[in-house]
C-alpha cells in the first residue's frame, strides 16, 4: 500500500480506540535517533515525499556512528528529489555531535535563533533540531530516556507538550481523547468530557447547555470547543430533550 498524499490531519481521525494515529513519527517511537532524522526530512517537505526518502536513507545509515563518517555527496542524493540540499550536511553533523555529545535524561538544552530561545529540551542542541523535531522527540521518546536512566517521570511528556505542528496537534488531540479528554492545542489545557460523550458523533464532544428558557440541554460541540466545562462556540446538534433530573444529578455530581 502507498503512503496517503494527505497528512494524518487531513484525513478522518481513527477512534480513540484505535491503537495509533498514523503518524510516521510512532513507527520511530522506539529509537530517537532515526526519529529525529525521519523529523529533518519532513522539514517542509511533504510526507508522501520525505518518509520514503528517509526509510531508504535509514537501511543504509541506521546509527549516528555510520551516519557520521558518510560524505556529504554520498548523502545529499536522499534529497536529490525533495530540496534543501543542506539537510544532508545537518544529518552529517548531527551525527558527529550526537557522538561526542549525546542527548542526557536531565540536561536540558537550547536552540537559539533571532536572539530567543526556539526549542528548549534535551536534543535541541543537536545540528537541524527546531520546534518540530524537538517536540516530536518530547513526544515519543523523552519518557523512554528516562525511564532507561532510572529517573523517575511525574507526567508522560507529551500530556505536557503544546506544539505548534498542526500533525502533532491533531496527534495529542486524539492521544488525550483515547484518555477520555478533550485538550485545547492553543492553551494547553484538558477538559474531562461529560458521562454523555459516548452519544456524540465522531469528533464531537457533549455537554450540557443551558437554553435561553433555563432548560439544559445535552449537545455537541466539536472537539477542541471545550474548555472548563464550557462550549466556545455554537453548538452543532442537541443530542436529546430536556435532561432528566437523573442525569442532572449525575452530571451535577461532576461538577458540569
Amino acid at each position: 500500500m502507498g503512503i496517503s498524499k494527505l497528512p494524518p490531519s487531513a484525513r478522518p481521525s481513527p477512534e480513540p480506540s484505535a491503537s495509533s494515529y498514523g503518524l510516521i513519527e510512532e513507527d520511530f517511537a522506539g529509537d530517537d535517533f532515526q526519529l529525529l532524522v525521519v523529523c529533518i526530512f519532513l522539514n517542509k517537505t511533504k510526507g508522501d515525499r520525505a518518509i520514503p526518502a528517509a526509510r531508504s536513507l535509514l537501511l543504509q545509515y541506521p546509527k549516528p556512528e555510520i551516519l557520521a563518517n558518510a560524505s556529504y555527496d554520498e548523502i545529499k542524493i536522499y534529497f536529490r528529489d525533495l530540496g534543501l540540499l543542506r539537510r544532508a550536511w545537518w544529518l552529517i553533523e548531527l551525527s558527529k555531535i550526537w557522538l561526542i555529545d549525546p542527548p542526557q535524561a536531565g540536561k536540558i538544552r537550547n536552540k537559539m535563533w533571532g536572539g530567543s530561545i526556539q526549542a528548549e529540551s534535551e536534543v535541541a542542541h543537536l545540528k537541524g533540531v527546531g520546534l518540530y523535531a524537538s517536540d516530536a522527540w518530547r513526544i515519543f521518546c523523552k519518557d523512554n530516556m528516562y525511564e532507561k536512566a532510572g529517573m523517575k517521570v511525574m507526567e508522560s511528556e507529551w500530556k505536557i507538550v503544546k506544539p505548534k505542528d498542526k500533525e502533532l496537534r491533531s496527534y495529542l488531540t486524539w492521544r488525550w481523547a483515547k484518555e477520555g479528554y478533550d485538550w485545547d492545542p492553543e492553551t494547553g489545557v484538558a477538559t474531562e468530557r461529560s458521562l454523555e460523550t459516548g452519544d456524540c458523533d465522531r469528533g464531537m464532544s457533549c455537554l450540557t447547555i443551558d437554553d435561553s428558557k433555563g432548560d439544559r440541554r445535552l449537545q455537541q460541540v466539536p472537539l477542541g470547543c471545550v474548555l472548563k466545562g464550557k462550549a466556545e462556540g455554537e453548538p452543532v446538534a442537541t443530542i436529546s430533550d430536556i435532561a432528566t433530573d437523573e442525569l442532572m444529578k449525575r452530571l451535577a455530581d461532576l461538577g458540569l
